[in-house]
């Protein structure tokens, strides 16, 4: 039989402010002890999973809501969208003036209006923590830098 233990981040396995619980960290490792392999499923890129999630020892990750899968460290799938149809995209979202934002596997691109969104969407959560910790252990950069993706 194969024991296979699949964990969200955001919410589940990791809180916003107070990282992965003493009791989450011990249970994974447990599991693994057991011989139940533990890996995180997520919508992020490994790029922005955060440091005390890559630091688990977990046994693999599925990422970028499954675009990106790591077992063992060997790379079982990896699939991203061609890039003249990413630079038809954006230069089409440009012009239409919305807000979006691209993720690679390293980074987070994002024009002025989105930048602005994800902020608003984000004070609510530093009002109510005790700290900035959220925003110091987060890997998402909110800037528009919508331009560095093109060059």
């Amino acid at each position: 039989m194969y024991k296979l233990l699949i964990l969200d981040i955001d919410g589940t396995l990791r809180d916003e402010v107070q990282g992965i619980p003493k009791s989450a960290k011990k249970a994974i490792h447990l599991c693994q002890r057991n011989y139940c392999n533990v890996v995180i499923c997520t919508g992020r890129s490994m790029g922005t999973i955060q440091d005390d999630v890559l630091s688990l020892g977990v046994d693999g990750y599925i990422a970028g809501g499954g675009n990106y899968i790591i077992y063992h460290d060997k790379i079982l799938y990896n699939q991203s969208f061609e890039q003249d149809l990413i630079k038809k995209v954006v230069h089409l979202l440009k012009n239409r003036n919305v807000a979006f934002s691209i993720e690679s596997q390293k980074k987070v691109f994002m024009n002025q209006k989105a930048k602005e969104i994800f902020e608003s969407m984000n004070q609510f959560k530093i009002k109510h923590s005790s700290t900035n910790k959220q925003f110091i252990t987060e890997k998402i950069i909110y800037k528009n830098n919508i331009d560095e993706y093109e060059h």
